[in-house]
């Protein structure tokens, strides 16, 4: 079987992948799709990349209600807005937290068929896996638990208002070690996890900036595929004048504030009417979660936007926004 592989648009897989590869370790990971299910071996896994394997992902299965309670709308439309304070209310629901925990215990169950009954390192990673620890530490005292908490962490009043929060902090405490991203983050757990009471076991909370493999990227910057695709994005573009052009490059999410960069664009040309003509604003998008209504909604916004800057400011030979969607493979 010819398997082809393409790594998504998260930045959590461009920070961690190097990880997985240097340590030759088990990554477990929700599949979805029929070619997902069609790779696996009998074990639900399959070495990655196929040709010369480093790690192996492990695969778990979630039905499609499973996979709308516990990802769409427990973790992507309440937890995340509420960890970024965006302007978007969370969604709670009670059914919603039932599967989310429903699933962290099927992670829970894969981590322990991996480990087995001896000592092993398990690193858990952000949001979705809030649950996982204390489960894994009754089941196996052993293993020592680590996990990354990718987005901010909201103050005490945020967290008031997410009814399961004191069921969240208790289950990162069964950590061992449990990572942010900035101090003030750890603050705010700090002082969370304070309130809620000491389980009897120590955590410690640091802060670990994150990085990714910056021989890597910088290696393929200079491949012949990304000049080519720089040659292509230059005849599309035209003439300019580098210092006029204004580059985004983001995935399609309501918390990167991209409404209000192209607004920015239209006070900019109605203030400095020297620019009309002149200056350019390229917003490369990588499409995300386009099946959660308010990320559908956002890209229609942003077209809609897009089309009425340039129709406002543009001519036949100008026009002052370009925005395209696409999946990262075909950013490069």
């Amino acid at each position: 079987m010819t398997r082809d592989t393409e790594r998504p648009a998260s930045g959590m897989v461009t920070a961690l992948e190097p990880l997985a590869e240097a340590s030759g370790g088990t990554w477990i990971a929700h599949g979805s799709g029929t070619a997902d299910r069609r790779c696996v071996d009998a074990g639900d896994g399959v070495a990655v990349p196929p040709d010369q394997p480093r790690y192996r992902l492990r695969r778990i299965w979630s039905s499609d209600a499973e996979c709308d309670g516990y990802y769409n709308n427990l973790a992507n439309r309440g937890l995340w807005p509420l960890c970024h304070v965006a302007f978007v209310p969370p969604l709670w629901d009670p059914e919603h937290w039932h599967t989310y925990r429903l699933v962290n215990q099927r992670f829970a169950e894969a981590v322990l068929q991996e480990a087995g009954d001896g000592p092993a390192l398990v690193f858990l990673q952000d949001f979705h896996l809030a649950l996982v620890a204390p489960i894994l530490r009754r089941a196996n005292p052993l293993l020592t638990l680590v996990q990354f908490w990718h987005v901010p962490w909201p103050n005490p009043e945020l967290l008031r208002t997410f009814p399961y929060a004191d069921e969240l902090v208790e289950g990162l405490l069964g950590n061992d070690l449990l990572g942010f991203q900035i101090p003030a983050h750890a603050a705010n757990f700090q002082q969370a996890a304070t309130q809620v009471g000491c389980n009897g076991h120590p955590t410690r909370v640091a802060t670990y900036t994150i990085s990714i493999d910056y021989d890597h990227w910088n290696r393929l910057a200079a491949c012949p595929a990304v000049e080519a695709a720089m040659e292509r994005w230059r005849q599309r573009l035209g003439a300019i004048q580098p210092d006029l052009l204004g580059v985004g490059m983001d995935r399609l999410d309501y918390t990167k504030g991209l409404p209000q960069r192209l607004r920015a664009v239209d006070q900019l040309l109605l203030q400095r009417a020297d620019l009309r003509g002149r200056f350019r604003f390229m917003q490369q998008l990588a499409n995300s979660r386009g099946h959660i209504g308010e990320y559908g909604a956002l890209h229609a916004e942003l077209e809609a936007l897009a089309e009425e800057i340039n129709r406002r400011w543009g001519d036949g030979h100008w026009q002052p926004v370009l925005s395209a969607a696409s999946s990262v493979s075909s950013l490069i």
